[in-house]
């Protein structure tokens, strides 16, 4: 420091220039970085969790959706219907976003029972408004779509919702400007509500970002107002300032210069600069005040640089390691506010002592007096106040240590007890927008969370399988080029009955996967809502439903992977983490990752036979009492079993030949006949030229065609046909009529195996009159039993075996990142902990020399930490990522009044400790009370702001530091010791004489004082 304090005065005008042209410079390179709004940019890129969540994002377009709810009197109003039509078309065109979705551009597929095809059009489609009687039954008809209502209406035609999916990578701020702009355009008379990640964190940046613009002048209004009451110099504070202003100038130029944006915890670096930095400054000012009553100027300038130097050394660089411990956390936005606070930190402490001393070298004007410090010898009211409790404690040394011991280790029970957990809602308040939305939807459509399970399908040999994992190890983008297409029905049947797993739970408000959209393809060209049974049949429906906008979340553009969404009814963090364990736990346990194929009708091996058998009839009960759910109907205790062992005696067995099943089959040939899907050609006439009724004619061979029963031979259909209708038709075509009655006749036949299947099913859940509808969903569930081909989980050496299908599930959803969010948050708070705990200590072991004086400095910043954790635990919260920051920034700046506390325990005459802990309390007081009181006001004004993350932040950092400041006036008196940690009293008198500093000071461990 004697250096410094030479070169500070010879060359003080070479320095300050030399800091002008630094600050020309950082101006010249610009101070305003550009704002970061992304959220998502604080996920850990390392997680796994994380790293699939990107994947499966890029993989099925981007997850990221924004979802506008909005409320009216009828949805289906006419009107309201034209707005939401031009409203979908306006954003589906902002630049942006990728895809919308809502009720007027949703694909629909409708059977027409007339002319027997099917009609695809637009679920809502406002062209058609004028046509006689489209909206007659609009309502009715969207709202029988099960898989509409509840997702994009709810059930009262109340609410409705319009789903923006965002182009990975945008601009998530200005896309969501843009959709919110368009949106009050078209419905500025509705009720609006803006739901989805990208509304939330925009949300959140915005109210951060007014938050600070708002209260920063503020907080730096209030440190200004303790410094000017804390030390009644208005020049030397301006002056603090200026030091600090540098420093704030050289860290926000630094990330211009780096291209680093401004991301939410950065936004708050003016506001922790000025707050910590600002002391240092004013320890020099007034130790110069002090020396220069009675020291030369010059002199004077070199003994406050000396005697106050380490001390604002050693705080600068502990405050220094406390940010930067920040740096090994594995979350980029946390590093860049670690490193470029601690480098705003360095620099105000470097300006404070160098600018500072030189500003007074070459301004004698500067040099002046301050009254109180030359009038009033006796220590002040604060001071004397101070000096009571710490003499009271070091009275009662004993009694303190064992009280302070036991409250630590009652807080480092309780703050280990302190969970890890992230979740959105800790970012926002309970009125604030982003929770009206979640209510909104929680209300109106089942839950705003989802998690979703990707299911990726792997090669089915061996080697193939072999080469894929390598290739995706080395060539993560080959990876889609070498999984097969997933059009195995065999393989969306296990989606399927995993999902109805899921939807079992209580919490769990819809499933969502491409079997449902399938299943309905199917049931427009087959009459059945069902997963088809042939490959041939998924592609050809993978062809019909791919018109649906919402597919293409459900499987990705390749059709080598699908998703399954799981909505969750609510969005607080206890529920979603339980059904999150529940999923993890049904895909690592139930979901059966290798499947075997087996035709029941070819397989030779008795024993996989009955395996087959007996897993087929499982879950064709389980399907069948999934859909009795999704319609409301609780199956009672026992159902399965009797509903098993019921399709157990009827597996195999033809249909039964009742006179309803002949009428059933008859009434659906007659209408297959008379129909537009019939591929035969009627005449006009007979063949003798005479008229006759066709539908007469249709209804007599579809009643002779079911008189045969099920699976007629050619001959026997001829025969048939021949017989109803040979004078109608002719030698020439009955034949014909015959031949392309055969595929239907056998459907006919099949409808009618269901329907009996699922009177069966209705019995066994004791459901005494099911309706039509139920009735209907129970029989078309049962058609599974008859399924020509069904998985096996295989065993040992079967999984070897050609054919075998293998499925990777992996969970996945925001609730998933958030989970690894939570673990990098408690990673990085123990990592950033131990860094910042071993650099302080380390400081703390060369500013004393000695070890024991290390860690009595570390004791109230210690304690600070389980008393501040301890009470998050007893006010049950959680820890997050604001709250984690509290641990690096306690230790660092919290140690501060420690080490000017300890650089002023001496070893007193006599042994009079009590005397000594009031000295060393009365000499540093002053100064920790004011720069504890400077924190607490910047970040105590923060915390009157809307943003969550700054408001938390701003209540814990403002009363760490009041805690700090008390527990190193009650603690270290007590635990300090019998000995000295710097010797003062020659120094002391020596300058009282008026001699050099340099040879005055003898430190006994490098030590530093604080201003009186």
């Amino acid at each position: 420091m004697n250096l410094l304090a030479k070169i500070v005065t010879r060359l003080a005008w070479p320095l300050l220039f030399g800091v002008v042209l630094l600050v020309v410079a950082c101006l010249a390179i610009g101070i305003w970085p550009e704002p970061e709004d992304d959220i998502l940019e604080f996920l850990p890129p390392q997680d796994r969790d994380v790293q699939v969540f990107r994947r499966i994002s890029a993989t099925f377009g981007g997850l990221e959706v924004a979802m506008v709810g909005i409320e009216t009197s009828d949805v289906f109003d006419p009107t309201f219907l034209k707005k939401l039509d031009l409203l979908t078309s306006d954003l589906r065109d902002t630049n942006g976003v990728d895809r919308v979705v809502s009720l007027t551009n949703l694909a629909d597929f409708e059977p027409d029972t007339r002319r027997r095809w099917i009609k695809a059009a637009e679920l809502v489609d406002v062209r058609q408004f004028r046509s006689p009687g489209y909206l007659k039954g609009l309502r009715a008809r969207v709202l029988g779509k099960r898989h509409v209502v509840g997702q994009f209406v709810d059930r009262a035609g109340t609410s409705t919702l319009v789903m923006c999916f965002l182009v990975p990578g945008t601009n998530q701020q200005e896309v969501v400007r843009r959709i919110k702009k368009v949106t009050r355009e078209h419905m500025g008379a509705q009720r609006l509500f803006w739901g989805g990640a990208p509304f939330a964190s925009s949300y959140i940046f915005e109210t951060t970002q007014k938050d600070l613009e708002l209260l920063t002048p503020w907080a730096m209004a209030a440190i200004i107002l303790v410094m000017l009451i804390a030390f009644r110099d208005f020049l030397g504070v301006v002056l603090s300032l200026i030091s600090t202003g540098v420093g704030a100038v050289v860290a926000f130029s630094a990330m211009v210069l780096f291209d680093v944006k401004l991301n939410l915890i950065l936004s708050s670096m003016p506001v922790i600069l000025f707050a910590v930095g600002s002391a240092y400054g004013i320890h020099i000012l007034a130790r110069y005040y002090k020396l220069a009553e009675h020291m030369d100027h010059v002199a004077a300038i070199r003994g406050s640089v000396v005697e106050v130097g380490p001390a604002v050394l050693a705080t600068g660089l502990t405050t220094m390691a406390g940010f930067a411990s920040f740096m090994v956390m594995d979350i980029r936005p946390m590093r860049l506010f670690g490193l470029f606070t601690a480098l705003g930190i360095g620099v105000s402490m470097l300006t404070a002592l160098c600018v500072i001393p030189a500003l007074l070298t070459v301004a004698s004007r500067l040099r002046r007096r301050s009254p109180k410090a030359t009038s009033e010898r006796r220590p002040g009211w604060l001071s004397r106040r101070v000096g009571g409790l710490a003499a009271a404690t070091a009275r009662h040394r004993l009694l303190v240590v064992g009280v302070a011991l036991v409250l630590g280790l009652v807080g480092v029970v309780l703050a280990a007890q302190v969970k890890v957990e992230v979740e959105p809602s800790a970012f926002y308040t309970d009125d604030s927008e982003p929770a009206r939305a979640d209510d909104f939807l929680g209300r109106r459509f089942g839950g705003s969370q989802y998690i979703q399970v990707h299911v990726d399908l792997d090669p089915t040999h061996p080697e193939a399988r072999a080469v894929a994992a390598v290739t995706e190890e080395l060539l993560p983008q080959v990876r889609q080029h070498t999984k097969p297409v997933i059009e195995d029905p065999l393989v969306l049947r296990e989606v399927r009955r995993f999902a109805e797993r899921i939807a079992r739970m209580d919490e769990v408000s819809s499933v969502l996967h491409v079997g449902l959209p399938v299943s309905l393809g199917t049931q427009m060209a087959d009459d059945l809502r069902r997963i088809p049974d042939t490959r041939a049949k998924v592609k050809n429906i993978y062809g019909l439903v791919s018109t649906d906008p919402t597919v293409n979340q459900l499987l990705s553009p390749s059709h080598r992977d699908l998703l399954i969404h799981i909505k969750i009814k609510s969005s607080k963090v206890e529920v979603v983490n339980r059904v999150l364990r529940r999923v993890s736990r049904l895909v690592r346990e139930d979901f059966r990752k290798a499947l075997l194929p087996v035709l029941l009708h070819k397989t030779r091996d008795p024993r996989l036979a009955r395996r087959a058998k007996a897993r087929l009839i499982q879950d064709t009960a389980d399907h069948v009492m999934a859909v009795a759910r999704e319609l409301g109907h609780s199956p009672p205790e026992g159902s399965r079993a009797r509903l098993v062992a019921a399709y157990a005696e009827r597996f195999g067995k033809p249909v039964a030949m009742t006179p309803a099943a002949r009428r059933g089959v008859a009434a659906n040939m007659a209408s297959y006949l008379a129909s537009s899907e019939f591929p035969g050609v009627w005449p006009d006439k007979t063949p003798d030229g005479e008229p006759y009724q066709k539908q007469k004619i249709a209804r007599r061979i579809a009643a002779a065609l079911a008189a045969l029963g099920p699976g007629a031979s050619e001959d026997a259909r001829d025969r048939a046909v021949k017989k109803a209708a040979v004078k109608v038709l002719g030698s020439a075509k009955y034949l014909d009529f015959s031949t392309f009655a055969e595929r239907e006749l056998e459907h006919s036949w099949r409808l009618q195996r269901a329907a009996q299947l699922g009177r069966v099913a209705a019995r066994a859940l004791s459901i005494g009159s099911p309706s039509p509808e139920l009735l209907e969903a129970l029989s078309t569930a049962a058609v599974d039993l008859d399924a020509p081909s069904v998985t096996v989980v295989p065993r040992g050496s079967e999984r070897e075996a050609a054919g075998v299908i293998f499925l990777r599930p992996t969970v996945s959803g925001m609730p998933v990142v958030l989970r690894g969010l939570a673990r990098s948050v408690e990673r990085n708070q123990v990592y950033s902990l131990l860094v910042s705990l071993a650099v302080v200590f380390g400081i703390m072991i060369l500013m004393f020399r000695s070890f024991t004086g290390g860690m009595v400095a570390l004791l109230p910043a210690g304690l600070t930490l389980v008393a501040v954790f301890g009470g998050l635990r007893l006010a049950g919260r959680s820890m997050d990522i604001s709250t984690s920051m509290v641990a690096g920034i306690a230790i660092g700046v919290g140690i501060d009044y420690a080490i000017h506390f300890m650089t002023w325990w001496q070893r007193p005459e006599g042994g009079d400790w009590t005397a000594a802990a009031r000295r060393a309390a009365q000499e540093s007081g002053s100064g920790i009370v004011a720069n504890a009181f400077m924190v607490c006001a910047g970040f105590a004004v923060l915390a009157m702001g809307q943003g969550q993350p700054l408001k938390v932040l701003g209540i814990m950092i403002a009363s760490a530091m009041l805690m700090a400041a008390a527990i190193t006036f009650v603690v270290i008196p007590a635990a300090a010791g019998r000995r000295a940690y710097y010797r003062r009293a020659a120094g002391r008198s020596a300058q009282e004489g008026g001699e050099q500093p340099e040879a005055a000071l003898a430190p006994a461990a490098s030590g530093a004082t604080h201003p009186e």
